[in-house]
């Protein structure tokens, strides 16, 4: 069941301020906690409320994670429709690698949170669904995406460097001087990864 089933209808004032005080309750719980060691019955209580109540918006934690990073889900996507194509030059991807990485500085807490979903035991299914929404946006911006998709050596590589972008830009959101290499590695990563798919085309 998902969480718009769960509204079933436009909430009340008093029922949007006791789901976003959920949300925001959750948010901060995941990031000092951790999204697996955070458990409903936690968030219910930080929050003040009842499971009972937080369950008639929401029917686990992944729906409250979809949540907390719905907002930056879209700004990520009007950063990846920004991705020069068809086959971009090294500059304009250092360009857009940094515009990546102001996002996430600007973003910070779901930045991590992300980060911190994708490197656990059991990869959370909002995270995975975000991270496969990069992978196909970028796919429909740049051939040598669409072309990974197509086997799993591909994804596997699409991947590697989708993973190396995103350490860079949750590095670059904790300490942005210090992360600026990171940054020029993921554009080298990207730049070599786009190579390599359009000469396996040749």
């Amino acid at each position: 069941m998902s969480s718009e089933n769960l509204r079933a209808g436009p909430l009340t004032p008093k029922k949007a301020k006791t789901r976003a005080l959920i949300c925001d309750t959750a948010r901060e719980l995941f990031f000092k906690q951790g999204i697996e060691a955070t458990t409903i019955e936690q968030i219910a209580t930080a929050a003040g409320t009842r499971r009972s109540t937080l369950y008639t918006h929401f029917s686990d934690k992944n729906q409250i994670l979809t949540e907390i990073i719905r907002d930056f889900q879209e700004a990520i996507a009007k950063v990846v429709e920004k991705m020069p194509s068809p086959q971009p030059t090294r500059e304009e991807l250092d360009l857009w690698v940094q515009d990546f990485a102001e996002l996430a500085a600007a973003e910070k807490v779901p930045t991590l949170l992300l980060m911190q979903g994708g490197s656990s035991r059991r990869i959370p299914e909002a995270v995975h669904d975000f991270g496969v929404s990069i992978f196909v946006g970028l796919g429909e911006k740049l051939p040598a995406f669409y072309a990974a998709q197509n086997s799993a050596l591909g994804i596997a590589r699409a991947q590697a460097v989708l993973r190396q972008l995103g350490w860079a830009v949750a590095l670059y959101a904790e300490n942005a001087e210090s992360a600026k290499v990171h940054l020029q590695v993921a554009g080298e990563w990207l730049a070599r990864f786009i190579e390599l798919e359009e000469s396996r085309k040749a």
